[in-house]
């Protein structure tokens, strides 16, 4: 019987990774060999969500903490390696704190979020109370952590977070009298939370002082590792921190501990038989490349194989697992300021080209307002670009790894053209209105007017229909902003998926619109395309659609794109 697929697993303990584990297991254990045979200090790794930070700090949670079973680790990597098992598993108290929840509308319910974290790590200690190598006044502060989230006092709250994690790595020393491992995941997110919603200025401060006091100064503590997606600038909050090693997507240390090689995504897929899906995994998930090596994004992969080994699922459509495993807030920021300035470059990577450009590995979220150039280093880091080659001037190459990112860049553009054009509601309802009156002139000089103010898809390696899905989402979103319609995309009718169909029943009227591109410049022919498709595929027949009873007229255009330009040509109407 094969291993349940791990779907959203990130607690190592859960995966019971021994010989009776109900998940399969990609063993990534050689991180742990390399990390605790190094001198470092204090580590960051900075990776894209979703890419196996939790499940990693917490399998060295796991391992090195006291009361660790080390069955769990029998069959993995780090058992080879026993001279490193007797100094480390099992042998520490360990600090484990993340992050990725610690967000709010203001800096207040931030805070309280904090506390939370910080309650639970130190509940989570409750032997402390209990013992006797603390004195009743360390027990004391011991339920000052406990009691945390209860402090109403602004200013003694703001001092007890910042103290918190030294106090607590103090008392597990005093009780142990082994210093702990502080591990902190996720450490960026309240930092990026902060500048979305305007306190910034205020979580830099507490995260500066909660960090100082627990790695700068602080000799009760063995060593600190650190996830995030950014590497938030030295001089912003690790000031002063000694012997601090950064490991980012431009570093070849530890290049494959975090994602799927492509050996690894080959053999999962093979245990699962669905090996024969895996050209679709790498258009669609692969991409990345970290220290110069092929890394896919574990996520995807472990969601994609699970759908299609669900039965009738074989040939599943490969979906984006990760544009909906979280937030792309950061990124709807950087491209609603960025668009205008940027909309050259935006336009050239998902065209499929790439840009050189330099890429700034340090930097506060500040720095994104005030040095719209960084966007590019931030969408490197966050995983939206990848590197495709180094220049010799110290520049490096991006470009979008994966079909999948692409769709998720292209939904964001989309969504910031279409409340640009809500801004404007009488220039959109009057290219509908120039649909429905049948003035496809009218409509076409309208669409070419949206075309030239915004960007368009050049010709590059791209494939076709990945252009065409441009222009038809733009054209689909303009349109969605007219409250009085209701606008579909790529719903089924008869024999095929009609691009756009649009519902008026104030005029008992259906609108379907096919839109092609004309790589070769021919408007006309592929306007004459579009409607052909449209007639042979019977889009606009009774019965194609349930909503077709509702309408006395229906209407049929065909519109083709190059460039920034547009070619509207209307078909049959049908009645």
């Amino acid at each position: 019987m094969k291993q349940n697929l791990p779907n959203g697993v990130e607690f190592f303990e859960k995966l019971w990774v021994g010989s009776a584990a109900p998940y399969y297991y990609v063993d990534k254990t050689s991180f742990l060999v390399k990390l605790l045979s190094s001198g470092d200090e204090v580590s960051l790794f900075t990776r894209p969500r979703r890419f196996g930070k939790t499940l990693m700090m917490t399998t060295l949670k796991y391992f090195l903490e006291r009361g660790c079973n080390p069955a769990f680790f029998r069959d993995l990597e780090i058992a080879g390696h026993q001279e490193l098992c007797d100094r480390f598993m099992g042998k520490y108290p360990v600090i484990f704190l993340t992050l990725k929840s610690v967000e709010g509308k203001t800096f207040r319910d931030a805070c309280l979020a904090l506390s939370g974290v910080i309650w639970e790590e130190a509940n989570r200690h409750d032997q402390l109370l209990g013992s006797e190598k603390l004195s009743d006044a360390e027990k004391d502060q011991y339920q000052s952590l406990i009691d945390i989230i209860k402090e109403k006092d602004e200013n003694i709250f703001l001092f007890q977070l910042k103290k918190s994690i030294r106090l607590l790595s103090l008392l597990l020393w005093r009780h142990y009298s082994t210093k702990p491992f502080l591990l902190i995941d996720e450490y960026d997110v309240p930092l990026q939370k902060s500048y979305l919603e305007g306190y910034y200025d205020e979580m830099v401060d507490l995260i500066r002082g909660m960090f100082g006091n627990a790695m700068k100064t602080n000799p009760y503590v063995e060593r600190t590792v650190l996830t995030g997606c950014l590497r938030i600038s030295k001089e912003s909050i690790f000031t002063g921190i000694n012997n601090f090693r950064v490991y980012s997507l431009l570093s070849d240390d530890y290049k494959d501990s975090f994602g799927f090689t492509e050996e690894e995504v080959a053999k999962l897929m093979g245990t699962y038989q669905r090996e024969f899906r895996l050209q679709d995994a790498k258009e669609w998930y692969d991409g990345y490349r970290i220290g110069g090596k092929e890394i896919y994004c574990p996520w995807d992969i472990i969601n994609f194989v699970s759908d299609i080994c669900v039965d009738g699922n074989e040939r599943l459509t490969p979906n984006p697992y990760w544009m909906h495993s979280s937030g792309n807030d950061l990124l709807i920021d950087l491209v609603r300021k960025t668009a205008v300035k940027a909309s050259a470059d935006l336009e050239t990577l998902i065209a499929g080209g790439s840009l050189k450009k330099p890429v700034e590995e340090e930097l506060t979220c500040r720095d994104l307002t005030q040095k719209p150039s960084n966007i590019w280093s931030v969408l490197l880091m966050t995983g939206y670009l990848t590197i495709d080659e180094r220049t010799a001037d110290g520049r490096l190459r991006l470009r979008i790894p994966n079909r999948e990112v692409r769709s998720i860049i292209v939904r964001e553009l989309m969504g910031y053209f279409s409340e640009e054009a809500g801004k404007n509601p009488a220039s959109t309802y009057a290219l509908y209105q120039a649909f429905a009156d049948q003035k496809a002139a009218v409509a076409e000089s309208l669409f070419n007017d949206y075309l030239k103010g915004h960007i368009s898809i050049r010709d590059s390696s791209i494939r076709k229909e990945m252009k065409e899905n441009f222009y038809h989402g733009y054209l689909l979103g303009i349109l969605s902003t007219v409250d009085t319609l209701s606008v579909d995309s790529n719903q089924e009718s008869v024999d095929g998926y009609a691009d756009i169909r649009i519902l008026d029943r104030n005029r008992s009227m259906m609108i379907i619109i096919e839109v092609k591109y004309a790589e070769d410049d021919e408007l006309e022919r592929h306007c004459q395309d579009a409607l052909r498709q449209i007639r042979v595929k019977h889009y606009g027949d009774a019965g194609s659609s349930s909503q077709m009873e509702d309408c006395d007229t229906v209407l049929t255009y065909g519109v083709a794109c190059y460039r920034k330009h547009c070619h509207i040509k209307q078909g049959p109407v049908y009645l």
